[in-house]
């Protein structure tokens, strides 16, 4: 019990000092939390949020592909990226925020992205199939980044040690691919009838943080040594 409940500090302490990009601050954030603290005494539990925020992508995507209706998708995809930071505040309202709560929101909102895509594609009939496969293969390659590499880049509650490689994680936090950036991203595309440029930018952005992640584990290494 005890052991739970260091834990729940350690991970409590690392998601305080963890950089939230600005846009999640103001657009998502002060909504979620207030959510999350009038919901922490019921029964519901976050997961139910991350299966909700993944339903509602599917939603988007399918009524994007059938009526071709921006205002309504992106309405659902705010909703769908709101209940994910539900998810997350609420498990931490609670005090049961765990690696394995992450390993499911992670691989949700993963699939969930990668339909998003393919449902974009189908809409406007983009036929690129290199800048389509990567804009499908990232979110794969971001799934094994959220469920396994964690454990490696110091990410995890029950392993979690201050300060370390906090640079790097506040950098590929600042300018690397995140899951709320790259959703408003794709809203904001949406409401301006420019939704192809998503498959120019996500290739573009896939790249830049993979190399940033290369030189954190990079940089690991030599904090080890």
């Amino acid at each position: 019990m005890q052991k739970k409940s260091n834990n729940n500090l350690v991970y409590k302490s690392y998601t305080q000092n963890q950089y939230k990009p600005i846009e999640e601050k103001i657009l998502l954030k002060p909504i979620s939390l207030k959510i999350a603290k009038l919901l922490s005494k019921t029964k519901i539990h976050p997961d139910h949020f991350s299966f909700m925020s993944m339903i509602l992508v599917i939603f988007a995507g399918l009524i994007l592909i059938y009526h071709h209706s921006a205002i309504y998708s992106s309405i659902l995809l705010y909703i769908a990226l709101l209940f994910d930071k539900i998810d997350g505040d609420l498990a931490r309202a609670k005090g049961i925020a765990s690696g394995k709560g992450q390993y499911l929101d992670g691989f949700l909102d993963q699939l969930a992205e990668i339909f998003l895509t393919i449902s974009i594609a189908i809409s406007i009939n983009f036929t690129n199939t290199i800048l389509l496969s990567l804009s499908v293969v990232g979110p794969i390659l971001f799934a094994y980044h959220g469920i396994a590499v964690p454990f490696y880049l110091n990410q995890i509650a029950s392993t979690y040690i201050p300060d370390k490689t906090k640079k790097m994680n506040y950098l590929i936090s600042l300018f690397a691919y995140n899951r709320a950036r790259h959703i408003l991203l794709v809203i904001i595309l949406l409401l301006i009838n420019r939704s192809e440029y998503i498959f120019y930018i996500f290739p573009f952005v896939l790249v830049y943080t993979l190399l940033l992640f290369i030189k954190n584990v990079f940089i690991k290494k030599l904090i080890k040594r």
